[in-house]
């Protein structure tokens, strides 16, 4: 959120059709407000954090 960047999907190379945000191959510019990030862990509780910027 502070660079402005979104990091290219891990180990996409080619999207097939328009199947949501994917950002394949290489970083792009964007404007991003909000973020979200999910953890599930064994034996714990899974968890979800929002961020939102100012």
């Amino acid at each position: 959120m502070a660079e402005g960047t979104v990091p290219p999907t891990a180990n996409l190379t080619e999207r097939e059709g328009a199947v949501g945000p994917a950002v394949p191959t290489t970083t792009r510019a964007a404007r991003i407000r909000t973020a979200v990030s999910t953890s599930a862990g064994f034996g714990g509780p899974p968890a979800a954090l929002v961020v939102t910027a100012p």
